[in-house]
């Protein structure tokens, strides 16, 4: 295998920071979405979940995420608390994840 192949096949850390990124990014424009409002369309949640979802780099991220999910299932309404509470412990794996993975890559 010549070295200009190894290296296009290299795994490129750029796209997870980006990744990353956008996620946090995402987790954000949410959560001004939500505000304060004290309820929420299930319907709704689901939507910026599954957008969150998509974005997600991390396994913790996507069990809190898919966990979620699975709580308001058969709701028809969300108390804005806790999906801004999803929105912090996310956002807060998310960063403990990418920390943690960055402090055993050498």
């Amino acid at each position: 295998m010549s070295a200009s192949i190894a290296a296009s096949e290299a795994i490129d850390p750029q796209p997870a920071e980006s990744a990353e990124s956008a996620f946090v990014t995402e987790a954000g424009r949410i959560r001004t979405v939500v505000g304060d409002q004290r309820l929420l369309s299930q319907t709704r949640c689901v939507d910026h979940v599954l957008d969150l979802l998509k974005l997600a780099t991390h396994d913790a991220v996507r069990v809190e995420l898919t966990d979620f999910l699975s709580s308001i299932r058969k709701q028809t309404a969300v108390e804005g608390d806790r999906m801004r509470q999803l929105l912090d412990v996310t956002v807060m794996a998310n960063e403990v994840e990418t920390a943690y993975l960055s402090s055993i890559v050498v």
